[in-house]
């Protein structure tokens, strides 16, 4: 287990931490309002621009002079240029972070580090493992967070998929991802218009990696439970056809420590799962959001690398390119 600050537990929920899926979006602008008038949240300065590879236009952000040091320490640690602290920073959360709790085993804290606006993080209440595979609780999250906004939920399931903080937590993003009304919601939204709706191994076409997907339209009529089983159910599905959990003695249910490192990509229309191959392309570091279209660079040499293999190779190289035995 990561150490934690000794003596500290996150507190308990209570009815006046408790947030409702439909009063999600606004807790994330008060949340939001807190920590930058008590400087608990550090906004990342960049600027972005449309890069089109094939007909996509993937967002690509670049940092832009990162002054204060806390900032350029968790840029470091990200990009595995420094080891990460020995403390856990979600045992506890910061207070001036805490969106509220989703529900009995996950609380939402804002991302520390900002890119985007209103990102946030879906922490489990006591630690549990980045590198296990997701659980009902987890599901139950990210449905939840899903129902009370129109978000892009993410797991970054281990170091070669872009994780640098163990504690496991799920990540979510609100949509659009930029103010442009010509563009979709994410880069990759045209693409995925017409997913099966039953789990299916590499359905779009376009994508040069090995993924598996399923279309999750219909599961926003059920309850809250069935939701949850449904979605829990899927996700194993789509990790028994990428081969990101194989039956063992040992293990015959997807729990406990993963396989092999992935990425998880949901939105209230569909689940995405792609195996990973290793985090870096060069310099450039891809975790989950380059699957959805959107990377990141530090610097003006690793965009112009960006711009001449192209984002589509990149993610080949990161993933499991699909003619790779």
């Amino acid at each position: 287990m990561t150490p934690s600050r000794p003596g500290t537990t996150n507190p308990p929920m209570t009815s006046t931490t408790y947030v409702a899926p439909e009063e999600l979006h606004s807790r994330l602008e008060q949340a939001t309002q807190r920590g930058l008038e008590t400087q608990a949240l550090v906004p990342l300065s960049t600027s972005y621009l449309w890069v089109e590879d094939q007909g996509t236009n993937f967002v690509v952000r670049q940092l832009q002079n990162v002054q204060k040091k806390e900032a350029t320490k968790a840029i470091q640690v990200a990009n595995k240029e420094v080891p990460r602290p020995s403390f856990n920073p979600f045992l506890p959360y910061e207070p001036n972070l805490f969106v509220g709790d989703i529900c009995d085993s996950h609380a939402v804290v804002l991302n520390k580090f900002k890119v985007v606006d209103h990102h946030a993080l879906l922490i489990t209440r006591d630690f549990q493992s980045q590198w296990d595979y997701l659980t009902q609780d987890d599901w139950n999250a990210v449905t939840l967070c899903l129902k009370g906004v129109g978000g892009l939920a993410f797991f970054n399931g281990g170091e070669e998929a872009g994780a640098s903080q163990p504690h496991k937590h799920l990540q979510l993003v609100l949509l659009p991802m930029t103010p442009e009304p010509s563009q979709p919601s994410l880069p990759i939204t045209p693409l995925m218009q017409q997913l099966p709706s039953s789990p299916t191994l590499n359905p779009v076409e376009s994508f040069p990696f090995v993924h598996a997907a399923s279309c999750m339209k219909d599961t926003w009529d059920l309850s809250q439970k069935e939701r949850t089983h449904r979605w829990l159910a899927t996700y194993r599905q789509l990790l028994t056809l990428t081969r990101l959990w194989t039956p063992t003695t040992e293990q015959p249910e997807p729990k406990g420590r993963q396989q092999a490192p992935y990425n998880m990509l949901a939105t209230r229309d569909w689940m995405l799962l792609v195996p990973r191959r290793c985090e870096f392309y060069e310099s450039i570091s891809v975790n989950s959001l380059g699957f959805a279209g959107g990377l990141l660079v530090k610097h003006q040499e690793a965009l112009n690398t960006l711009k001449a293999v192209g984002p589509w190779r990149i993610l080949q190289h990161v993933g499991v390119g699909k003619t790779e035995p």
